[in-house]
C-alpha cells in the first residue's frame, strides 16, 4: 500500500511539472460588453473599465477574486478607451492617462499631463511608471504616420515626467514587467496605407536606463495582444496571447515568456476563443482576461483566470547545493541539511499550489520539522542558504 501510494503522489506531480496551464471562466465583467478595455490590478484586486461598447465608456468597476464579484466604483472623468491610454500602476495607485486612482477613497485625481501618441505602450517599475511609442496620423499629400520612440519616466512624488532612452517605435503593442525590466512584445510600425507588424520583443531595464532586444514572440506577428506577468515561489513568467495579424484573424494561442534563459513555450489557448482587444491582469499568481471583440464583431463581458503550473521554475534553481530531506517520504518528521555545508539562512515549505505555508529562520546546520502538522500530500522545500538555493520535493505520507 505504502509503494502504491508514493506512486499515485509522483503521477500527481508529473501531472503539475508538464501542465500547460488552465483556464477557467469566472463572474462576466459587471460592465457592458466592450472592447479596448483598460485593466490593472492593485493588491488583491482588479480593475477594469472604460472601453467601446458602440460608443465610448467610463464606467469603472473592481473584481474580487476571493469572492468572485464585481463591484462599480467611481467613474472615469470622461469617456475615453484605452488605445490612447497610460496605464500603470505604483505604490499602490492605479494611473490611466493624466488621472491617478485612489482604491481607498475612491476618487480620481488629476497629474501632470504628457503628450502621447496614440496606441502608445505604458508599464510600471518599482516606484515609477514608464510609457512611450505610439505613432500620429498626418493628412500631408500623401498622407502618412509619424512613429514615436521617445519614452518617459514618471515618478509620482514629484508629479513629473522625465524622458529616458529612446524605446522601440512600435504601436498597439503588448506589456508586461519582471523584475526591474519592462518588456514591449510584437505591435506595428505604423505606416501608409499599410502597416508593418511586428513579432519583436524587447526589454527595458530601468536601472541601466538601456534597451535590448530579446528573443522574437514564436506565436508569430500580430498587434493588440495582451500580456501579464505572475510571480512565483521558484520564478517570474511573463504571459502573451490573443490580437490579430494582416489576415484579420483572431488568435486565442497564449505563450509563457521564461526571462532567466530567453525562450518561449507555447501555453493551453485562451479559454473564450480568438479576438482582439481584451484586457487582463494578474493578482497573485493567477492571471485574468476578459472582455475583447471577435472577428464577426461581437462585443464580450466574459472573464477568465488562468492558472499556471505552480512549479515553475523549480528545476532552474541552483544545482550546486544539495538540499537533503531524510527521512522522505516523512511520517511524523523529517530533517532538512545541505550538502555541501553552508550556513542556513531560511527554509520555507511550499505546498503543491506554490502557496508557501511554512517558513524557518535563524537555523544552524539543519532542521528537524514535526510533519504531523502537514497534510498527506506533495510538498516543495526551498532553502536559502549564503552561496544560494536550492528546492527538493517532499512527501508526507
Amino acid at each position: 500500500m505504502k509503494t502504491l501510494s508514493i506512486s499515485i503522489l509522483f503521477c500527481l506531480y508529473n501531472t503539475l511539472i508538464f501542465s500547460q496551464g488552465t483556464w477557467v471562466r469566472k463572474a462576466d465583467f459587471g460592465g457592458t460588453a466592450r472592447h479596448s478595455t483598460t485593466a490593472f490590478s492593485i493588491g488583491n484586486k482588479g480593475y477594469m473599465g472604460l472601453g467601446y461598447d458602440g460608443g465610448g465608456t467610463k464606467d469603472f468597476w473592481e473584481y474580487d477574486p476571493g469572492s468572485d464579484t464585481w463591484t462599480q466604483k467611481a467613474d472615469y472623468p470622461f469617456t475615453v478607451y484605452s488605445t490612447m491610454n497610460i496605464t500603470f500602476v505604483i505604490n499602490g495607485k492605479g494611473y490611466i492617462s493624466n488621472r491617478e486612482y485612489d482604491p481607498g477613497l475612491n476618487i480620481w485625481t488629476t497629474i501632470a499631463s504628457l503628450q502621447t501618441f496614440s496606441g502608445g505602450y505604458s508599464f510600471s517599475i518599482g516606484n515609477y511608471g514608464f510609457c512611450g511609442g505610439g505613432n500620429s496620423f498626418n493628412w500631408g499629400n500623401p498622407p502618412y504616420y509619424s512613429n514615436n520612440n521617445s519614452f518617459y519616466k514618471y515618478d509620482p512624488v514629484s508629479d513629473t515626467w522625465t524622458q529616458m532612452a529612446n524605446g522601440p517605435e512600435v504601436s498597439y503593442a503588448a506589456t508586461f514587467t519582471i523584475g526591474d525590466e519592462g518588456f514591449v512584445i510584437t505591435g506595428i510600425h505604423a505606416h501608409f496605407p499599410d502597416d508593418w507588424y511586428t513579432d519583436g520583443v524587447t526589454a527595458y531595464n530601468s536601472v541601466t536606463n538601456t534597451w535590448t532586444y530579446k528573443s522574437v514572440f514564436p506565436g508569430g506577428i500580430r498587434k493588440n495582444a495582451n500580456a501579464f506577468s505572475i510571480s512565483f515561489p521558484f520564478g517570474s513568467r511573463g504571459y502573451v496571447g490573443l490580437g490579430y495579424d494582416t489576415t484579420g484573424i483572431r488568435f486565442s494561442d497564449f505563450w509563457e515568456y521564461n526571462p532567466n534563459n530567453d525562450s518561449w513555450i507555447q501555453r493551453a489557448d485562451f479559454g473564450g476563443g480568438g479576438r482582439v482587444l481584451a484586457a487582463g491582469f494578474s493578482i497573485g499568481n493567477k492571471g485574468y482576461l476578459g472582455t475583447g471583440r471577435d472577428s464577426a464583431n461581437n462585443y464580450y463581458n466574459d472573464f477568465w483566470e488562468y492558472t499556471a503550473d505552480s512549479t515553475i521554475g523549480i528545476n532552474e534553481i541552483d544545482n550546486k547545493i544539495q538540499a537533503l530531506i531524510n527521512p522522505n517520504p516523512a511520517s511524523d518528521h523529517f530533517t532538512v541539511s545541505i550538502s555541501p555545508t553552508h550556513s542556513l539562512k531560511t527554509i520555507e515549505i511550499y505546498n503543491s499550489a506554490g502557496v508557501r505555508i511554512s517558513i524557518f529562520e535563524k537555523i544552524t546546520e539543519s532542521l528537524t520539522v514535526n510533519s504531523n502538522k502537514y497534510s498527506k500530500g506533495i510538498y516543495f522545500v526551498k532553502v536559502q542558504t549564503e552561496k544560494g538555493s536550492v528546492v527538493e520535493k517532499l512527501i508526507v505520507q
